[in-house]
């Protein structure tokens, strides 16, 4: 979506800054578990995830990152002792089974840690109820580096199929004069956790038409929404209005966008792929409005 706009791009890039180590194996987490028929809590989750957790739900770790790109992890970050903190949960159904979805967001346990480019390291968990049990099945404490000022991005649980849930993440930033939000989303496939979709959904530039250096002023909106769709997976749909730049001619005046995009979940690549729009079977619900999700047990 909107690849010329190489700058805004690579700001976006930047700030979501590093990509974790692929999900670890469950054989990692504690040996802390729910007993039989108890119901879900975070509490508990927090003792399975972690191994021990406070009356705050807070829990400590040292984090093993696997860099994404050129873009360094925040020196604050390496070899410290990190402590979690439960950010939202979801309990959900996909094909018949009865799960949840949980994320945490870690920062230093000491220190201070607060500053545009500190990013909370953010984790993703999946619990599913069988014979009367929970149990841990996806387990990544440390999926990505993401958010600012020690605090998580907005997050929401995203209906992306009749039987699949993503997480996702909106992240809101102002830099060199740039005003923009973005949403990134996660989904589970076989076990396995993959970035399936990001892309901007505002972006505003305070320029200079007087100064090719700066370039030109321009803003645009991008409305995301989920479409209904045979198959495994909906497609998602772009709406984009505004004003956008003219390539990379910064001396060239802004001019005006409006325009739909569609994508398709690509079952070899785990991610949404540019398609042409395939027929409506059901509603078109707007993705791009998230909201906190509940945290706390």
């Amino acid at each position: 979506m909107f690849r010329n706009l190489a700058f805004a791009l690579t700001l976006m890039a930047s700030l979501s800054c590093v990509q974790a180590n692929a999900a670890e194996t469950v054989q990692n987490a504690t040996t802390a578990r729910f007993e039989k028929n108890e119901p879900f809590s975070v509490h508990t989750a927090m003792r399975v995830i972690y191994g021990q957790t406070d009356e705050n739900d807070a829990s400590f770790f040292k984090p093993e990152f696997k860099p994404r790109g050129p873009y360094e992890i925040p020196e604050e970050l390496i070899g410290t002792m990190l402590v979690a903190s439960p950010v939202a949960y979801k309990e959900l159904e996909e094909s018949g089974t009865k799960k949840v979805y949980m994320v945490t967001s870690a920062i230093p346990a000491e220190g201070k840690f607060f500053c545009r480019i500190c990013y909370p390291v953010l984790g993703l968990f999946v619990f599913e109820h069988r014979d009367g049990r929970w149990g841990l099945t996806v387990y990544d404490k440390d999926l990505v580096i993401l958010g600012g000022y020690g605090s998580s991005p907005e997050v929401a649980f995203v209906q992306i199929g009749p039987s699949r849930w993503a997480v996702a993440f909106t992240k809101s930033d102002a830099h060199l004069g740039h005003n923009y939000f973005w949403v990134v989303l996660y989904a589970v496939e076989g076990g396995a956790i993959s970035e399936v979709f990001e892309g901007l959904t505002f972006d505003e530039y305070d320029g200079d038409e007087t100064d090719c250096t700066f370039g030109p002023s321009y803003r645009y909106d991008v409305d995301l929404f989920t479409v209904h769709s045979s198959g495994d997976y909906y497609g998602i749909k772009s709406a984009t209005k505004g004003t956008i730049p003219q390539g990379a001619n910064a001396c060239l005046p802004s001019v005006a966008v409006s325009k739909e995009e569609y994508f398709q979940y690509d079952t070899k690549l785990r991610k949404y792929v540019p398609a042409q729009m395939t027929e409506e079977i059901g509603p078109v619900v707007p993705l791009g409005e998230h909201k906190r999700e509940k945290g706390g047990g």
